[in-house]
């Protein structure tokens, strides 16, 4: 159901001895979206995650998992959901499928004959006699993955899934994760990969110091980046017109003679490259310029100074 909220936390605290942990968090997820955990190593990720998961009691606050209270239904609640926290556990002298067995066991799930499509899901053929300890890295991963949907969960809580992972493994679980998206899943990861995560996330929730700064869409990401597409064309009339003509959405900003700057989510450079050889324009630069998310994300925990 399109706006539904599949997690609610509100004021949550956790204390550590001296070390406050969590103060006073609070941050909504909506069905059907992957959102990015963003925060610097002990800005309170994992220690979120780890309550979510069962494994640390919150001081104080209140947790719902689609209509459950958490802790106080917990069974419930951790039936709808998969995770993986800081690493996959699995047993390396057992094979894939042994390892899957297992986890739906300890679920009480009963889905056993589901077992060969899920390993195939997550991008693993060929492996039925295979044991952990031969894998490589990335395929632990993908098991690891597989592992968190041995009970057909409707939410998806990952703590730094492409972790140690070379480009080519990152890709490999990035599709994994956008094709379980797009059948239904919501997804809450965090990651210190912010290049990664911007190619994935549709909203973001920034945490630092125990605190939540920013929640916010992608979007939202992006107007507050202010990403733009930078033109230097020879008719930057002709072009304006062009551009605000077939796309009303978008803001253009003249800076000088022949530069444009061209505000939208919705228009690409090549787009833009298209209208300008339609119309006989030349252009001497077409680029995207404005902040990526690691100068958003340094620029929110600093206050907005850098």
């Amino acid at each position: 159901m399109e706006n539904e909220s599949i997690l609610e936390i509100q004021g949550l605290n956790k204390t550590y001895g001296s070390l406050q942990a969590l103060k006073d968090v609070s941050f909504t997820l909506t069905r059907g979206k992957i959102y990015g955990f963003i925060g610097e190593n002990g800005a309170g990720k994992t220690t979120c995650i780890r309550i979510l998961a069962g494994l640390t009691r919150p001081d104080s606050g209140r947790v719902r998992v689609l209509g459950k209270d958490y802790p106080q239904k917990a069974k419930e609640a951790r039936a709808r959901m998969g995770f993986m926290v800081e690493r996959p556990i699995y047993y390396d002298n057992l094979t894939a499928a042994q390892n899957l067995d297992l986890q739906m066991q300890l679920y009480g799930a009963h889905y056993q004959a589901e077992i060969p499509q899920l390993i195939e899901r997550v991008g693993l053929k060929n492996i039925e006699k295979r044991k952990l300890k031969d894998f490589s890295l990335g395929m632990k991963q993908r098991l690891g993955i597989a592992m968190t949907l041995a009970n057909k969960p409707d939410l998806l809580v990952l703590d730094e899934p492409v972790n140690g992972l070379d480009p080519v493994g990152m890709v490999d679980v990035r599709h994994i994760l956008q094709k379980l998206n797009q059948e239904g899943m919501t997804i809450f990861l965090s990651s210190h990969i912010l290049a990664e995560l911007y190619q994935l996330a549709s909203d973001y929730i920034v945490i630092h110091q125990g605190q939540i700064l920013r929640c916010l869409s992608l979007a939202e990401l992006n107007e507050a980046c202010q990403k733009n597409i930078n033109v230097i064309a020879s008719d930057t009339d002709l072009l304006q017109q062009q551009v605000e003509t077939q796309f009303p959405e978008a803001r253009v900003v003249r800076e000088g003679a022949h530069t444009l700057k061209i505000f939208s989510e919705h228009v690409e450079p090549g787009q833009i490259g298209r209208i300008a050889a339609n119309n006989q324009i030349i252009l001497s630069k077409l680029s995207y310029e404005g902040d990526d998310l690691e100068s958003f994300y340094i620029k929110t925990i600093s206050g907005g100074q850098q």
